[in-house]
């Protein structure tokens, strides 16, 4: 049996990987400030990190943990510490307990807004601290692994949707693929606060997980959906998905004086080592249930 390390196991995405590991016949050990985590360390004290009495042989340490999109800009300095130095720390933890393999969860905002096809050797220009602090952590992970002699890999995925293992601990309510369908439950109305023109891809979090899987094939992937919807499209879609199998009718409504249009690349060079099945229909019609229970 493998053993996993896995930082950020409470978040949406690391409840998952916990989840997907066991599944996969890993025994998964949980590093984190929660009291329930197998190692606890302070955000506030990271360098303790080196000195946790750890027995067990870790083949690979998986990073999730990271202050997200929305709460990034409150505290500027727990954001860096977080989204950066805490990932240098624990290279230095994987180097000195000799992990052979490190996975780190990125984004694909780490590209910016170029208007091209959206590569792994494509030049990345972040627009915020939100893609800045994952790049900067992209780079740590890849330039000292390579010194350290640590098999690594760099996942980054669009915008995440998916049924959460635990709906007491999920706090994401905020992102589009969830506020949407819960507001269509409880409201039978979407409110877009735009022209809904922009164009997102959405990728399921099953594709996600399996992309953590290419450590030995790949040095960065991009875990991109099936689909690119315009905000207005996905809000459409829930609605008739919600419609059909609720018998129940969902009004969706925009600004019609915003003319706001797509600001990301919707293309994705393909690989041959990843390829997504999952698509959001599905998705839909899980998490409804999910909230009428």
């Amino acid at each position: 049996m493998k053993n996993l390390l896995l930082v950020g196991a409470t978040g949406f995405l690391g409840q998952h990987l916990k989840k997907f590991y066991q599944n996969q016949g890993w025994q998964v050990f949980t590093l984190g400030r929660d009291e329930n985590s197998d190692y606890i360390f302070s955000p506030e004290k990271l360098d303790t990190l080196l000195s946790l009495n750890i027995n067990e042989n870790f083949d690979r340490l998986i990073n999730a943990a990271a202050i997200n999109e929305v709460d990034i800009n409150k505290n500027i300095s727990a954001t860096y510490n977080v989204n950066v130095t805490l990932t240098r720390y624990l290279v230095e933890l994987a180097h000195k307990h000799k992990i052979p393999e490190f996975t780190y969860i990125s984004t694909f905002h780490v590209y910016g807004g170029a208007n091209n096809v959206i590569d792994v050797d494509l030049i990345c220009e972040p627009k915020n601290d939100y893609g800045l602090t994952h790049y900067l952590s992209e780079q740590i992970v890849r330039t000292l692994g390579k010194a350290y002699g640590i098999n690594t890999l760099v996942v980054r995925p669009t915008n995440i949707y998916g049924c959460p293992v635990n709906m007491t601990l999920f706090n994401r309510w905020s992102l589009v693929p969830f506020a949407f369908i819960k507001s269509a439950i409880e409201d039978r109305t979407i409110n877009i606060r735009s022209s809904g023109l922009q164009l997102r891809n959405f990728v399921s979090v099953h594709d996600v997980l399996k992309a953590t899987l290419l450590i030995e094939k790949v040095e960065v992937v991009n875990a991109y959906g099936l689909e690119a919807l315009t905000i207005r499209a996905f809000a459409q879609k829930i609605a008739s998905v919600i419609n059909s199998t609720k018998n129940v009718d969902v009004n969706v409504k925009w600004l019609d004086d915003d003319k706001t249009s797509s600001d990301e690349t919707l293309s994705f060079t393909e690989n041959k080592n990843y390829h997504p099945v999952e698509n959001i229909e599905n998705y839909i019609s899980d998490f409804v249930e999910l909230l009428n229970e």
